[in-house]
């Protein structure tokens, strides 16, 4: 949870640009929304984002957090569907990536999951949770050689839960 708060701020001040010419009731909204983030109150956070992207749809920061908090909520369709536009808004975002790649982990679509994870390691191919996240996502696809693969990279990488995925996933016996 502390990870979560520290990204939360930095996040907070990456997309202060993206705000700029937004209205005081949306930024409002998307203010409230990081509180309740903050607070793990996910069904608030959603609502007040759903309402700053109903004033401001094409605005990054707000489908994202919508997109975050939607996913905390199982609400995959609307998680997947922000994560991709905010992707798209800012198809520099590796964040927008893994968002969408857990999204699809969740609604239990893997090959989307793999292709999404695998964007935002093209964006940045030394970060070893992205790579553990996607080796996951190959297990649950079936991939268990690729999977293995993935997890030694995410080993070398320095992913510090990947070597006990290996160690459960990559058993000759594990099916």
């Amino acid at each position: 949870m502390k990870q979560y708060k520290i990204l939360l701020i930095v996040m907070t001040f990456a997309f202060s640009y993206h705000l700029s010419a937004q209205s005081d009731e949306a930024i409002n909204l998307y203010t409230q929304g990081n509180q309740f983030l903050q607070t793990a109150s996910y069904t608030e956070a959603f609502n007040a984002f759903d309402q700053a992207v109903k004033l401001s749809p094409d605005v990054y920061p707000f489908l994202y957090n919508r997109g975050t908090a939607a996913l905390m909520l199982h609400k995959d369709d609307i998680a997947i569907a922000d994560f991709k536009k905010a992707s798209e808004l800012d198809p520099t975002s590796e964040d927008a990536f893994i968002g969408l790649g857990k999204s699809y982990v969740d609604a239990r679509k893997y090959a989307e999951a793999v292709a999404a994870f695998e964007k935002a390691l093209a964006l940045n191919p030394t970060n070893a949770d992205i790579m553990d996240e996607k080796a996951l996502a190959l297990v649950f696809a079936d991939r268990r050689q690729d999977a293995c693969a993935a997890f030694d990279k995410a080993i070398e990488l320095g992913a510090s839960r990947a070597q006990n995925h290996k160690d459960t996933y990559c058993k000759k016996e594990y099916k």
